[in-house]
């Protein structure tokens, strides 16, 4: 017993070792917002603001395992915002990079999301 805590603690903390999190950024084609957040695997969900209004969203999905950095999925869900503004979403990619489209408060948004997502939206 005491063998499988230590094989179940090793296990943890190898495990912290890796970010859950990635990078997230929209924008909203008609308004030219940003969307600039992050996504966690861990909870499902994406989590950000919109610039410049302030406004927060979050967006709850469905994970997927991901063996390998080479691996790919799709994603899609709903978003709400705490100004009111709702919509949907759907991303493709893999764990390094992904692009989808959604719409917010009725106007049309796009996404990166990864560890280029930021470079790749300005």
């Amino acid at each position: 017993m005491k063998q499988g805590l230590i094989l179940i603690a090793i296990g943890l903390f190898a495990l912290s070792g890796c970010s859950s999190e990635i990078p997230v950024v929209g924008k909203i084609e008609k308004t030219e917002e940003e969307f600039i957040g992050s996504a966690n695997a861990l909870k499902g969900e994406i989590t950000g603001i919109i610039y410049p209004s302030g406004a927060t969203c979050m967006a709850p999905y469905k994970t997927h395992l991901v063996y390998d950095s080479n691996s790919t999925y799709s994603l899609n869900g709903t978003i709400k915002c705490s100004d009111g503004r709702t919509g949907t979403w759907s991303a493709a990619g893999s764990n390094s990079i992904g692009r989808g489209i959604g719409t917010l408060g009725g106007e049309k948004m796009s996404i990166s999301f990864g560890n280029v997502g930021i470079i790749n939206s300005y």
